[in-house]
């Protein structure tokens, strides 16, 4: 079509009074696209945390601690809350379950002693996992037979209770981080007369695990050369890399075993059907916008035509078809249908952007830009939209 046409299409079909219903439809297909792309993207930035990197393991999204559920007939026969080879094995079997490894600890007795300002003793339970299911790994983690230093991860959560029930309660100070490495800690490991003493210093901190840790060499030695009460080399927890702890599969698992696990690692089973609810909900609401801006853009179409009636009859009479008209009416309001794609996906991802260094100050890692599943429903949606408006503003114009 050509300039003069187009220009005579413009003046007899386009009126400036009708153009505020056009202003309101793309607001509404803006609000509705936004909306939709905010829906799919809360559901995607949670399935980012439940698979999520290791910078997301302090939300429990994918290592987790089990044991067994403590029961009257348990508490009579300790052997019954000890896991065995064979449990092991099923639960390695497991859906979305990638590793599986014991967490040690010390069957010797083990004193430890604290002077100084601090100036108190206690008995210490020790634990030890693989290296690889730790969350942080200092460059000096690591003990070796006849050392005398043994380093050590404190749990941040024993922190915590020091800090805040234990040391206000006795009078002692509260201690940062920094300070708490400073410390020497003296051990004495072994029964009466056949001690022997090592100094334990706090090399780092682990949100992961909540008991004192150290390493599986020295746990392994002290098991093997020092006598306890209670040798039987059998864990009482689990710790367990799964993809998604809130996967029906899992949950049913431990439910159907009776394993028990910190409820705040589960909390992410309860928080997938909020979030379910919460995005179809906004999705469903999405859907209602887009459809009332497609229709007011019919609307739109077809109240200009009935205004314009006399033009259109001219305009058929100089030889023009249903198909010219359409296809101008069309050509003007494809791009502010793209317009209006294109400012709904630039806002999701300035969104996405803030929302993920908002995130990271809180110690949770989120992608800076929306994913491919997020791209995709947006092209998927653009293509069906300006296919059904295609077709819509073809048949107003019929």
């Amino acid at each position: 079509m050509s300039s003069a046409p187009k220009e005579i299409f413009r003046k007899l079909l386009l009126k400036s009074a009708y153009r505020s219903r056009l202003v309101l439809a793309q607001v509404s297909l803006f609000a509705g696209t936004f909306i939709l792309l905010m829906a799919a993207l809360i559901w995607w930035n949670f399935q980012v945390l439940l698979k999520g990197s290791d910078k997301n393991d302090s939300l429990g999204s994918t290592f987790i601690l089990i044991g067994k559920n403590i029961s009257p007939e348990s508490m009579k026969d300790r052997g019954q809350t000890l896991f065995n080879e064979n449990e092991l094995i099923g639960l390695k079997s497991i859906k979305g379950v990638n590793e599986v490894a014991p967490v040690n600890s010390n069957h010797f007795p083990v004193y430890a002693e604290v002077g100084g300002l601090m100036s108190f003793a206690t008995d210490l339970p020790l634990e030890a996992v693989p290296d690889r299911f730790l969350d942080t790994l200092p460059e000096n983690w690591e003990w070796k037979e006849g050392q005398a230093v043994l380093p050590v991860i404190l749990g941040t959560q024993f922190l915590d209770i020091y800090n805040y029930v234990f040391a206000p309660g006795q009078g002692l100070p509260q201690l940062s981080r920094g300070a708490v490495k400073s410390i020497g800690i003296m051990l004495k490991v072994g029964l009466p007369g056949q001690q022997r003493n090592y100094l334990a210093h706090i090399v780092g901190f682990s949100d992961r695990i909540s008991g004192v840790l150290v390493p599986a060499s020295f746990l392994e030695y002290g098991n093997a050369n020092f006598p306890g009460n209670y040798n039987d080399p059998r864990p009482s927890q689990l710790i367990v890399k799964v993809t998604d702890p809130s996967a029906d599969g899992f949950v049913n698992y431990l439910k159907s075993h009776q394993y028990s696990t910190n409820s705040e690692q589960l909390r992410w089973n309860k928080i997938r059907g909020v979030v379910t609810i919460v995005s179809g909900s906004m999705g469903g609401f999405a859907l209602l916008l887009i459809s009332i801006g497609v229709v007011v853009f019919i609307f739109f179409v077809e109240l200009t035509i009935a205004k314009a009636k006399d033009s259109v009859e001219l305009l058929l009479q100089l030889g023009y078809s249903s198909n010219d008209i359409g296809g101008f009416l069309w050509k003007g309001l494809l791009p502010k249908i793209l317009l209006v794609e294109l400012a709904a996906g630039i806002s999701i991802t300035c969104l996405q952007y803030i929302g993920a260094r908002f995130f990271t100050q809180t110690g949770i890692d989120l992608p800076n830009v929306p994913g491919m599943v997020i791209w995709g429903v947006f092209s998927a949606h653009a293509l069906i939209l300006i296919a059904l408006l295609k077709v819509s503003v073809n048949n107003a114009v019929k």
